[in-house]
């Protein structure tokens, strides 16, 4: 007859060590099956190289993925902006939906941190069709006597003032731009 001894989960300790020795037991079986599987089988350790290799081709091929994202977006970008200006070449006009490309990759461009969007507002400008200082600027940006830019859009002329402008540039475009617009002539304020 076993003492009773100590009493663990309502099992005596006699019944827990013979317990922790049969799974220990079970446990060096399933070991060495293994091992004793993995030296008769080769291709067990060919499956194992393919794994291991295949995560270190991913490993290396995540500082990739970032430059792959920005090139994809600039790419669709410049797709669907060159669609827009084929459209305004020809005068049939640009619909809302085919705007929507272009501000889809704008925006994702602009959350990775390679574009930089700048709203401006010109207090000396009133966004009528007639106003002579809005034609002046709106001929500056569409025949490129001005700085770089990805994309720019205004609202359509009516009777709102000031004029506001939004440009979307490279990062290092954003001074060219503030410099241009903040003239005399222009005088425009960054918007928050």
């Amino acid at each position: 007859m076993h003492a009773s001894g100590v009493v663990y989960f309502g099992y005596n300790s006699w019944q827990v060590e013979r317990l922790i020795c049969w799974l220990a037991t079970r446990v060096n079986f399933f070991v060495m099956a293994i091992a004793k599987q993995m030296s008769r089988h080769p291709s067990i350790h060919w499956i194992v190289r393919v794994i291991l290799g295949v995560a270190i081709v991913v490993c290396l091929l995540i500082p990739l993925v970032r430059p792959t994202r920005v090139a994809y977006h600039r790419w669709q970008f410049d797709r669907a902006n060159a669609l827009i200006n084929d459209s305004f070449r020809t005068g049939r006009g640009v619909t809302e939906p085919e705007l929507m490309p272009v501000k889809h990759h704008l925006s994702q461009l602009i959350s990775m941190g390679e574009v930089s969007r700048i709203d401006f507002k010109f207090a000396n400008i009133t966004n009528i069709m007639d106003s002579p200082e809005r034609v002046a600027l709106i001929l500056k940006l569409t025949t490129g006597k001005c700085p770089a830019s990805l994309y720019w859009e205004s609202p359509c002329p009516n009777d709102v003032t000031p004029l506001e402008l939004t440009v979307w540039c490279d990062w290092e475009d954003t001074d060219v731009w503030n410099a241009f617009l903040d003239t005399e002539e222009h005088a425009a304020t960054t918007m928050p």
